[in-house]
């Protein structure tokens, strides 16, 4: 996340970026196809900073697919985010990117991610309570989604086929429900308690983990 504002927070560049208040986008189509790869920056759609909020339904983002440039999908930090039945595809630094607070209402649902890199959702935030559900994430050379340090994430009913890698639980106690992992070229379900500062507890039930190159959980 931190990589998002390597020269300055104010330089950020993005074709939203929305400081405070709230965006309503419906049925809109964003697009950085053909940005100049020469801005040696990662550029997202849309960046919501601390204390705004936005809700995105029925849209359509897209990344660049002529220069390869560094583009994101959304970026929310410690932001309100509700994001449903939206296209996201084409992206070198994440669709989904997110960085959230405990009083932070941040909910995914019923989106399609396809062709992305570095991640599919990206979810850090220390005791935040994002609800993931309902995704298709395919195509990605990437974890299809991760959770990092202490997030409490709901995580059901999501498809993710073709994929890298498909769900990763980084020192965490989310809850991983009735999610498909189809096809994962590495490892399906990935369980990492590695940090001794906190507790690695998730639960992990009712999956479908299917024809992975690896394993289909790895603890």
């Amino acid at each position: 996340m931190k990589e998002f504002f390597a020269h300055k927070p104010d330089d950020l560049y993005c074709i939203i970026l929305v400081r405070t208040g709230t965006l309503r986008l419906n049925g809109c189509t964003l697009s950085l196809d053909g940005m100049y790869k020469e801005t040696h920056k990662k550029v997202p759609c849309i960046a919501a900073m601390p204390g705004s909020r936005i809700e995105i339904f029925d849209c359509k983002l897209k990344g660049d697919t002529v220069n390869n440039s560094d583009t994101a999908g959304i970026l929310a930090v410690n932001a309100n985010v509700n994001i449903r039945r939206s296209t996201l595809a084409h992206f070198k630094s994440g669709a989904i990117m997110c960085t959230a607070l405990p009083q932070n209402m941040v909910y995914i649902g019923e989106n399609e991610i396809m062709t992305c890199q570095t991640a599919g959702i990206y979810m850090q935030g220390r005791a935040s309570k994002p609800i993931v559900c309902n995704n298709r994430i395919k195509f990605s050379k990437c974890v299809a989604m991760t959770t990092n340090l202490d997030v409490d994430a709901n995580i059901y009913g999501n498809e993710i086929s073709l994929c890298e890698r498909g769900i990763e639980i980084l020192n965490n106690k989310s809850r991983c429900i009735d999610n498909i992992v189809d096809k994962a070229h590495d490892n399906g379900i990935i369980i990492l308690g590695d940090n001794k500062a906190t507790k690695c507890t998730p639960a992990i039930w009712r999956n479908k983990v299917r024809s992975c190159g690896a394993n289909g959980i790895l603890v």
